[in-house]
């Protein structure tokens, strides 16, 4: 395992928590950092985010915590704060609804106009694949992060929907590390529903697993990286399908998974 390596857990689970019960958590899970969502109806809101954010991570920091990225909209306000907290990271997803083209011509505008704040803010943006109405894979992500100057936008790799989008992690890893900023670890897999498409074919919907059990193989992917020398952040989403899932174990158990096959 590469030395110095970060482990966080994104607290989407427990959104709206003090700095203080949220920092119990996460050391109940044997963490230390944290991706904070940075929405609304969270203990962080975009619109509070120069201020609030700070103080938030002052607050988790006296608990031995430490925001490693937010999952928001990189909005000014989310820019200043994360400067401020000294975060480094926001991940976001692209969304595309209709015409694929055109989607990704929309995107080219709206990243391009990220371009100057996030060089003045200091703070990176991690687009982050994701199935259903979005860019579903690393490798079409490059799509959209190829124009885009390296030192302020990148990937964040996320194993589970890589695993559902069916590429080989090997060769989209290949392809993309020099972009890769952050590493997310989550797995799933395609299980079908009682509805059906028009063709009269079953619909599939994908079921969030621990991470030895989905369609991406942890192995694979954590021994890629370490012979690619990966020194960067890995993050635990915490998404799991069960119903009443003990989410805490889950992650403990996923993040001792992890960190054995690292190396």
């Amino acid at each position: 395992m590469t030395p110095g390596t970060t482990w966080s857990v994104f607290t989407k689970p427990w959104p709206t928590l003090a700095a203080p019960e949220l920092a119990s958590v996460v050391h109940a899970m044997g963490l230390t950092a944290v991706e904070l969502p940075v929405r609304p109806g969270c203990a962080v809101e975009p619109e509070h985010a120069a201020d609030a954010l700070p103080r938030y991570a002052a607050e988790l920091a006296e608990h031995g915590v430490v925001i490693s990225s937010v999952a928001a909209d990189p909005t000014e306000a989310v820019l200043a704060g994360c400067r401020a907290a000294g975060v480094d990271l926001v991940r976001m997803m692209a969304r595309i609804d209709g015409d694929h083209r055109a989607g990704i011509a929309t995107w080219h505008r709206r990243l391009d106009a990220l371009v100057e704040p996030v060089a003045r803010y200091g703070v990176a943006v991690g687009l982050q694949p994701h199935e259903g109405p979005y860019v579903p894979t690393a490798l079409a992500m490059m799509e959209l992060l190829d124009p885009l100057p390296s030192k302020g936008f990148g990937l964040v790799w996320d194993a589970g929907h890589e695993g559902l989008g069916g590429d080989d992690p090997r060769r989209s890893i290949d392809a993309t590390y020099e972009r890769i900023l952050q590493v997310n670890l989550k797995n799933a897999r395609w299980v079908p529903t009682d509805l059906t498409d028009a063709a009269g074919q079953p619909r599939r919907r994908p079921e969030w697993v621990a991470g030895g059990e989905g369609s991406c193989d942890w192995g694979v992917v954590l021994h890629h990286l370490a012979r690619h020398g990966y020194g960067g952040p890995f993050c635990l989403p915490a998404e799991y399908s069960a119903e009443q899932a003990d989410v805490s174990r889950l992650v403990r158990d996923d993040h001792a998974l992890a960190r054995s096959l690292f190396h």
